[in-house]
């Protein structure tokens, strides 16, 4: 299997070290530590769910093109889920 990074797994790996970086800046300032202990178990979960999905879509098609596009709508569709608090 020829493998390409993809939009999906980029934005998942990014998206969780987003989230680590919060972690640990809320971390050094004193802010509660429980609370995004379970954020950043949350978002590595995200993270993992969007990097199988990209796997399962690399399996399933050749085509680049096609796997782009999908994740694209596999992100869009969580933003907008995310922004309008489903």
């Amino acid at each position: 299997m020829n493998y390409k990074p993809t939009i999906l797994n980029i934005t998942a790996v990014g998206f969780f070290l987003y989230e680590l970086y919060g972690f640990l800046t809320s971390g050094l300032s004193g802010e509660a530590w429980d609370y995004s202990v379970i954020a950043l178990f949350l978002s590595f979960v995200i993270a993992l769910v969007g990097l199988g999905i990209d796997f399962i879509l690399q399996r399933l098609f050749k085509n680049y093109w096609l796997i782009n596009a999908i994740g694209i709508l596999f992100i869009i569709t969580a933003v907008f889920i995310y922004k309008t608090n489903f």
